[in-house]
């Protein structure tokens, strides 16, 4: 088709599609008076080329409510390719080699997507925006991760920011590159991008928004690397006694978390498998213990979200407060032949600090420093210890014995004590003479 206007459309709804338009240098290729609210006006696959104003729309008050006008894959050669009163548009995979101007008097927008174009002037409340379509893909340790990632983008037009978040391992997306409004034309520059994913550490970078920029981006995120931990305390298989307490020490080390951003746990698991105490502390203490044997488990969990868990036997056994609970002590007899002495826990063995001295007759039978005490003052007669064992005993140095006084002075020789000493004698004599008349 050729003159000018070629194409001149008004209230309008449809597709045109593979137009050939060439014009004489002058006039208008397509011309489009308002749109329709109830369906959109689209022209695609076409070439308008050969006019002063290739594209010219016009519109009015209303028809920012109405369907937009689509452009989808056309080649709009002029010297200015498109030409908006008042009416909004859209265009996708299109080519301008001319300018783009647009006016509004209300708030208007015309959307550019994947459009190629060199000029744009936006005035009165009309903005154009144009946008590029990118595909992303997230990497760890050479295979796709199905990452978190958000992505911002400042908006020089108003002070605000265009944001968007996906979930997943691509992400096909468009993002704004360049706003022109009244205010000014503005390149968006870049974009800025953050991702997380399970095992990799937070990641952040940044998208070339220029139009040579590349499209399709690999971003390779970091793997993030479990704790290191060890249990200091309890060693593997300690005892411990019923009446004693068990505190739990390790450590922990990791390249990618503060000191601070670990967080340590402890569980007491006993032979059923069953959690019988726990505490979210560093360094804890198990003070009301039992009976049996259990394991410790220690995990320690970094600030990205990976944990390491260690984990040691030990047995918490009857108390033994001389440590004759050997495996030379008969549990039947509970006696020890190869030493010579009674054995077992405290409950079973008669002498429990082994100083050959039964508990029973033992003043301190728990200490093999000291047994004895003749005058009840708290203080041993006699401090032994044994080679090796030390005691807060102090030997008593005033040690007194009561014993009765049977000793009578002449001075205090009392009336009643007398009488009745008189009178045993007299009972005794009686007895005597009896017995001698009775023979």
């Amino acid at each position: 088709i050729s003159g000018a206007p070629a194409v001149n459309i008004s209230y309008s709804a449809g597709l045109l599609s593979g137009l050939a338009l060439t014009g004489s240098g002058d006039g208008t290729g397509v011309s489009i008076h308002h749109n329709r609210g109830s369906a959109s006006l689209t022209i695609q696959d076409s070439t308008i080329t050969g006019y002063s104003t290739a594209l010219q729309l016009n519109g009015d008050f209303g028809d920012e409510f109405n369907e937009v006008f689509s452009s989808i894959s056309n080649t709009w050669d002029a010297t200015t390719s498109v030409l908006s009163e008042d009416l909004e548009f859209t265009s996708q995979g299109d080519t301008f080699t001319g300018s783009i101007v647009y006016n509004s008097t209300v708030v208007a927008h015309a959307v550019l997507i994947d459009s190629t174009f060199s000029s744009v002037t936006a005035g009165d409340n009309a903005k154009v925006l144009a946008w590029e379509s990118f595909q992303l893909q997230f990497m760890l340790f050479g295979t796709t991760l199905d990452a978190d990632a958000h992505i911002s983008i400042p908006n020089p037009d108003d002070g605000t920011s265009f944001s968007f978040s996906s979930q997943g391992a691509w992400w096909n997306l468009s993002l704004p590159v360049f706003i022109a409004s009244e205010s000014g034309n503005h390149d968006l520059g870049s974009a800025n991008i953050i991702a997380s994913g399970s095992n990799s550490l937070p990641f952040s970078s940044s998208i070339n928004l220029n139009s040579s920029s590349e499209r399709n981006i690999v971003f390779n995120l970091t793997g993030n690397v479990a704790p290191i931990t060890h249990i200091s305390s309890p060693d593997e298989g300690q005892k411990f006694s019923i009446l004693s307490n068990v505190s739990f020490e390790g450590t922990a080390s990791d390249g990618e978390s503060s000191v601070d951003g670990l967080s340590h746990s402890w569980k007491v698991i006993d032979s059923t498998g069953t959690i019988i105490w726990q505490s979210a502390e560093q360094s804890p203490t198990w003070e009301i213990l039992e009976i049996g044997d259990f394991n410790v488990a220690y995990t320690v969990l970094d600030e990205h979200g990976l944990a390491t868990t260690s984990s040691v036997a030990f047995s918490v056994v009857q108390n033994d407060a001389d440590g004759d609970w050997t495996s030379s002590c008969d549990d039947e007899q509970w006696f020890d032949m190869t030493n010579g002495y009674k054995c077992g826990y405290d409950e079973v063995d008669a002498d429990d600090d082994n100083d050959g001295i039964i508990d029973t007759l033992d003043k301190w039978p728990l200490d093999p420093c000291a047994d004895a005490d003749a005058d009840n003052d708290m203080k041993p007669d006699k401090v032994d210890c044994p080679i090796g064992v030390t005691t807060d005993l102090v030997e008593d140095d005033n040690v007194q014995i009561s014993t009765p006084n049977l000793s009578v002075t002449g001075d205090s020789i009392d009336t009643g004590v007398l009488v009745g000493i008189a009178l045993l004698l007299v009972i005794i004599v009686a007895i005597i003479n009896r017995t001698r008349s009775t023979d």
